[in-house]
């Protein structure tokens, strides 16, 4: 632990100061993978514990289905989308986001322009 949110230092909360200078790479250089172009759906890593999806709607819908293995947690990134789930359907705006749960089946992600969106989920090997 190396910050505790202004709680004072305790016994039983140690912060781990040198241990986290120890291990720092100032100089480590990051490279960002741009997110694919291309409309549809793409993985984007994947592990045991959860899959991350991007979706790339232009002016067009996409059909998800959770087959009822994972809720499905859907973050709108670009533009303005709208996922109908049976008769719900819900409007997304940039950094909002919808869970589905596992049972939702089959839902329509639908954007009248270019939109984005990640979609997080568990994977089948991991339920």
């Amino acid at each position: 632990r190396v910050y505790d949110w202004d709680r004072p230092a305790s016994e039983n909360r140690a912060l781990h100061i040198r241990q986290a200078l120890a291990v720092l790479e100032p100089g480590l250089a990051v490279t960002p993978i741009p997110l694919p172009a291309a409309a549809g759906r793409a993985a984007l890593c994947a592990c045991g514990y959860f899959r991350l999806d991007s979706l790339a709607l232009h002016a067009s819908s996409l059909a998800i289905d959770t087959r009822r293995e994972s809720f499905h947690l859907l973050t709108l990134v670009e533009g303005r989308a709208d996922v109908q789930a049976a008769d719900a359907k819900v409007s997304l705006a940039p950094n909002e986001s919808v869970r589905l749960p596992a049972a939702a089946g089959t839902y329509i992600v639908r954007a009248a322009g270019r939109a984005r969106a990640l979609l997080a989920c568990v994977p089948a090997s991991a339920s």
